[in-house]
């Protein structure tokens, strides 16, 4: 008698999705809107409005040993922070993959002859403290609308 109502249903979507979480993260997570919202974050936000690192930490050139362009910057910039953003390029080579468990960030840091990661290091790929909650909360909103549509009682 049970076993043909909608809670019993429920019950078995439930029991389904038990060791299902990193098939369930890509299925919810692989998309369009979060890529771009990673992709936004780490580029405009971090090292554009912030000009900060995955870490927050000031965006550093090693060879120079500054956090701003030369005063006698040949582009005008002297005095401002770093972007990592001359051409476009660096921040346009920026991609997404959403697998099961986890999201790989990555970009091409080769500058020409410089590479990149070598001159400010590895950690310009990847979110802040406070960018990956921003990405938390987006994502938590997708999960929610999953369970709705896949998961309650319809």
């Amino acid at each position: 008698m049970f076993l043909k109502t909608a809670l019993a249903e429920y019950a078995k979507r439930l029991v389904n999705l038990k060791g299902q979480e990193d098939k369930t993260f890509k299925l919810v997570l692989d998309n369009q809107t979060i890529k771009k919202l990673i992709v936004f974050l780490n580029t405009d936000e971090q090292l554009g409005k912030e000009h900060v690192d995955g870490l927050g930490n000031d965006l550093f050139n090693v060879f120079t040993n500054r956090t701003f362009y030369s005063q006698n910057d040949p582009k005008g910039r002297g005095g401002k922070p770093y972007t990592l953003n001359d051409t476009g390029a660096f921040w346009d080579s920026f991609t997404v993959a959403v697998q099961q468990g986890r999201i790989i960030i990555d970009a091409n840091p080769n500058k020409g002859s410089d590479n990149l990661f070598d001159s400010y290091g590895q950690n310009i790929v990847g979110l802040t403290d406070e960018n990956l909650q921003i990405l938390i909360d987006e994502a938590l909103e997708h999960y929610i609308n999953w369970y709705n549509r896949n998961i309650l009682p319809q």
